[in-house]
């Protein structure tokens, strides 16, 4: 067993092939993490099968449904934010896991790469890629840290009044330099 200090790993989406937990179960075995699943759907008993196949039933947590209003207490339990998807559109997950503050470890594709930035890691779709950030992550208090910071920060340049200031800013600026230029006749 790899010692990543007994950290927290949280998950949260449908159990469906597009999510691939199948992929964080595999990268967190052998791990010193708790992985937490939150979310349903028809992926549920095969991934709980896995588990049991793997001897990891002391170290995956299902849970099938969360209040929203509750969200945000798992969100700050946890310790690094994961997710496995082969395509998504705008991820809120990952949008709440930076908004709290949490290191995230997400698919390289567009969408997620967009919202994220340089404010987590991406990598491909396999369980030894997320297992080697996530074992980093788990090993290093202070790189969770920072990375969390830079998530946050990054959340909050996303919010999305700080986005309509800045378009209106931005409209305002054309406008008056389309004031000053000479009209031809």
């Amino acid at each position: 067993v790899h010692d990543a200090g007994g950290v927290t790993v949280l998950s949260v989406g449908r159990l469906v092939r597009q999510k691939d937990q199948e992929c964080l179960i595999r990268a967190t075995q052998g791990l010193n993490m708790t992985l937490i699943l939150i979310g349903d759907g028809v992926l549920k008993g095969s991934l709980q099968h896995l588990v049991d196949s793997l001897n990891m039933k002391e170290q995956v947590r299902f849970i099938k449904a969360v209040p929203h209003a509750e969200i945000a207490s798992y969100y700050s339990a946890a310790d690094i934010f994961a997710i496995a998807t082969h395509y998504e559109g705008f991820c809120i997950p990952v949008l709440e896991a930076m908004a709290a503050g949490l290191p995230v470890v997400a698919s390289r594709i567009g969408p997620i790469e967009e919202i994220l930035g340089d404010a987590g890691f991406l990598v491909e779709n396999k369980p030894e890629t997320f297992a080697e950030i996530l074992l980093r992550l788990g090993k290093d208090p202070a790189l969770r840290l920072e990375m969390g910071k830079r998530a946050r920060r990054r959340a909050l340049s996303l919010d999305g009044h700080v986005r309509e200031e800045e378009e209106k800013d931005l409209y305002q600026s054309l406008c008056l330099a389309g004031s000053s230029i000479p009209r031809q006749s």
